[in-house]
């Protein structure tokens, strides 16, 4: 009887000691949606388990940017070639919508405005395009240098990554006019907002890293190195605040980083060339 009760117990405390090392995923109120292009396809990854759930067909070969209606019903897409943007229905996964824009043929980051109404495209043509996804409408907006991924900032204006003009523009898109720039590091492709707003995140394609500038002097504060990088791109700050996303185009690469610590805490590759990682949220949540 001993025997078998010391037996029971050496087991019970096994079983606990494994159960307490064994980490549960609660299922994410969100997955990360990155277009890979030159493939025809999407990639729709899970942020917990850091691992693709599913591939979705695309009716474009290239796009470096995609953004979701606030009804997510459609995804609006920058199709390339030509610089053109497309609605895409998600429930029926076909075009509804074409929306051709000769002056442009090469378009990069793509967002819907706050109003929900207008969807907002930056070409590498030195514009950026204000779109009204009902009537099809649109309107310019020149740029110094060619304009690439960008963020919506507390004021309700466009931050701009610059390219070769090495700043970042700020682009009033209600007016349609650009007011203000400053200077960062070399080739910046991505910018976001830290989730208290006091730092600007920008992507520096040319020196392989992440700068970090204070939001009000717009001085450089600090740095995140991301080694051997090959084509940084976006940065996107999760809908839980507590980590960004970064692609990496031609390494095929996303990179988590932590936004407490600004420390990048995971590397996953992709089948493709990503340029951006937007969380999209998940049906009923």
């Amino acid at each position: 009887m001993l025997k078998k009760t010391a037996v029971l117990s050496v087991f019970i405390f096994i079983f606990s000691m494994i159960a307490s090392v064994i980490t549960v995923h609660a299922e994410p109120d969100y997955l990360i949606r990155v277009i890979l292009d030159k493939t025809k396809q999407m990639a729709l990854i899970n942020p917990e388990t850091k691992t693709v759930v599913s591939y979705s067909p695309l009716p474009i070969l290239g796009s470096h940017g995609v953004a979701m209606s606030p009804d997510k019903k459609y995804l609006y897409m920058n199709a390339m070639p030509p610089g053109d943007i497309v609605e895409y229905n998600i429930a029926k996964k076909g075009v509804s919508k074409w929306f051709p824009i000769p002056e442009t043929t090469k378009n990069c980051g793509i967002l819907v405005a706050p109003d929900g109404k207008h969807v907002i495209s930056a070409s590498q043509n030195k514009k950026v395009i204000v779109l009204d996804r009902i009537t099809g409408k649109y309107d310019i907006i020149k740029t110094p240098s060619d304009s690439h991924q960008f963020v919506f900032g507390p004021d309700g204006n466009v931050y701009v990554a610059g390219g070769s003009g090495n700043k970042v523009s700020i682009v009033d898109w209600k007016n349609r006019k650009k007011v203000g720039e400053f200077k960062v590091g070399k080739n910046p492709h991505g910018v976001a907002f830290s989730p208290d707003k006091k730092r600007i995140l920008v992507t520096l394609r040319g020196e392989s890293r992440v700068g970090i500038y204070d939001a009000k002097s717009k001085k450089e504060v600090g740095s995140i190195e991301i080694k051997d990088a090959e084509g940084l791109c976006n940065i996107g700050l999760m809908p839980d605040n507590k980590s960004y996303w970064v692609a990496e185009t031609f390494g095929r690469m996303l990179h988590q980083i932590d936004a407490n610590t600004n420390e990048v805490i995971h590397s996953m590759s992709v089948d493709g060339e990503p340029h951006h990682a937007l969380p999209t949220p998940l049906s009923g949540k």
